[in-house]
Parts: structure tokens; sequence; C-alpha cells
């Protein structure tokens, strides 16, 4: 089930993120200024909540906070769907979604499953990434307008948070 969840949170944002970067580029113009943009400033901001986050799935539910990536995610693809600022869009693209993700889906994988699989977990997660890339390039082929792009990411991201709701109450 968290195969699932993975697999289509990445179709999801990477799907929608991966071509609204054309988007950003064309709106920033500037090459360095696209670069400090989508690469520098995401990294730096991630680098500061990656420890932060650690602390928080040690204490808290791996889920919740997998399913609040996604959910935030969702919500940005709907800002940046109605934004057309580049300052604003700038603001928004600096705001650290992915390790929440990320570490969430990690750690959620993980235990699930006995200690001596761990390392599993692990290629769980990258395989998911890997077929989403898949998925991607199919998606891409049938949709080529961003608004479209973004409708189809949101689909595929309540998708994952269907499946872990799912799994979650069939724990139970």
């Amino acid at each position: 089930m968290l195969f699932m969840v993975s697999l289509l949170a990445f179709t999801g944002t990477r799907f929608f993120f991966s071509n609204y970067v054309l988007v950003v580029r064309s709106m920033l113009g500037d090459p360095m200024l696209f670069g400090l943009v989508v690469n520098t400033i995401p990294a730096l901001t991630g680098a500061l909540i990656w420890p932060l986050l650690g602390k928080a799935f040690d204490k808290g539910s791996p889920s919740l906070l997998v399913a609040t990536a996604i959910l935030e995610y969702a919500l940005f693809i709907v800002l940046f769907l109605h934004v057309s600022d580049p300052l604003v869009v700038a603001i928004l693209w600096a705001f650290p979604i992915y390790p929440l993700l990320e570490q969430g889906l990690v750690i959620s994988i993980s235990r699930k499953l006995p200690g001596k699989l761990q390392l599993l977990a692990s290629g769980i997660f990258t395989t998911s990434i890997s077929i989403a890339g898949a998925l991607i390039l199919v998606l891409g082929g049938y949709f080529n307008k961003i608004d479209m792009i973004g409708y189809t990411s949101l689909f595929i991201l309540f998708r994952s948070l269907g499946f872990l709701i799912l799994g979650t109450f069939r724990r139970k």
C-alpha cells in the first residue's frame, strides 16, 4: 500500500513540477535568477528543515506527515496555477515540502518492515521514484497544457492520499 502511496505521490508532484519549472523559467527570464529560485534557495531551505523533520518523525506519525506533505503539494499546485507574480512564485518555490514527503515515506515504509529488511525500505522508495519517472513520460504524451497537467497531478495526488488513508484504516 505504501509503495502505491509513494508511486502516486511522486508521479503527481514530479509531473506537475517538472513541467511548471518551464513556466518559472519563462517568468524569471534571467538564467542566474532561475537557478537561484529553482535550485539554490530550495536546497538551502530543505537543508535547514531536514534535521527538524527528523525530530518530528521520531516523535510523530510519519503517515500523518506524508498526508500533510501531499495536501501541501496539492495546495501549492492550485496556487501555482493561479499566481502569475514572479516574486510570489519564487517565495512559494522556496518552501521545502519535498523533505517532508521523502522522509515521511521512507520512515513509513521502514517501520512496516522487520529490522533485517531496513534497506528494502530504501529500495521500495527509490523504485517508486523510478517508476514515477516512467509514468511522467507516458502522461507527458497526453497533456501539454500546464492547467491540465496541474489538474491531472491533483487527481494523482488525491489518489495517493486515498491509498494512504485506506492503508491506515486497514491496519486498525
